[in-house]
């Protein structure tokens, strides 16, 4: 059984408005330092912009691109982008494998004024994949081209190789962050829903109740009432300078030997911590 999976790409936090994406992003890549991936900008439907992160790209997004008042409303972790080894592989593996999906072509005018597919989502449909919107992406240069702080990318392993650069240049933020190391993923029952994600993984193989896909996060598997990406854990060099940039800006939030996390008022809800 030919693999499918090479990395995990992106998490992506939802929020309510334009104005709240924009805060979010912004202390991510102003207040704490870390490289600028996506430059906050609409896209007809959303709005959106992302940092970069180490190993992955961690975007916050609107549905309400118009709206930039800024809220207290819950915002959630509920993008998990995946990149396939191989796109058309990657299609055929998930007929064989009987786990069914939509796909999402993206077009927009390149600089002839032709349109132009610049994106490619594959949505996974079952409800534990569908519920934390599990896809797959592919994107062309036009995409690194319009969207991102690195035009220069030839394709998604340039633009993550550029990025880290960049990371590793600024020295992980004011954070010294190293990667994210962990995504939490809550699920209803988690025998069974690992052996859904095993059809999903194979021919990788779990531990314990974690799977660990190249130098991609851990994802790690929780008892939950619903399908959910319930927190995010980014390593860090050091957890007493974590831990004192956070207070010195007024961000932190729970503590303890192992773990500093983000005041959760400051940032929606969400639950982000630093680790070891």
């Amino acid at each position: 059984m030919a693999p499918i999976v090479k990395r995990i790409q992106g998490i992506y936090g939802v929020v309510e408005t334009a104005g709240d994406a924009n805060k979010l992003h912004y202390l991510f890549a102003n207040t704490l330092g870390l490289p600028e991936d996506f430059a906050p900008a609409d896209h007809g439907s959303f709005r959106g912009g992302g940092i970069y992160m180490g190993n992955v790209w961690f975007k916050f997004l609107t549905f309400h691109p118009k709206d930039y008042l800024m809220s207290s409303k819950p915002a959630k972790l509920q993008i998990l982008e995946m990149q396939p080894i191989n796109y058309d592989r990657c299609i055929k593996e998930l007929d064989k494998r009987g786990i069914s999906y939509k796909i999402d072509a993206s077009k927009m005018p390149d600089e002839t004024g032709q349109e132009t597919e610049w994106g490619r989502d594959v949505l996974l449909q079952a409800p534990l994949f569908k519920e934390i919107m599990l896809d797959f992406s592919t994107f062309t240069q036009l995409a690194f081209r319009s969207f991102t702080s690195a035009p220069e990318a030839r394709d998604l392993d340039d633009h993550n190789r550029i990025m880290k650069a960049r990371f590793d240049a600024a020295g992980g933020g004011l954070l010294g962050a190293k990667a994210v190391k962990e995504i939490e993923l809550g699920v209803k029952d988690v025998k069974r829903d690992m052996r859904a994600w095993q059809t999903l993984l194979s021919p990788l193989k779990p531990d314990g109740d974690s799977w660990m896909i190249g130098r991609s996060p851990t994802l790690r598997f929780t008892p939950s009432r619903d399908y959910s990406i319930r927190s995010v854990s980014i390593g860090v060099k050091s957890l007493r300078t974590a831990k004192k940039v956070l207070r010195m800006n007024g961000l932190l939030g729970e503590a303890n030997e192992n773990m500093v996390a983000l005041d959760r008022e400051k940032v929606n809800g969400l639950d982000i911590r630093f680790v070891k």
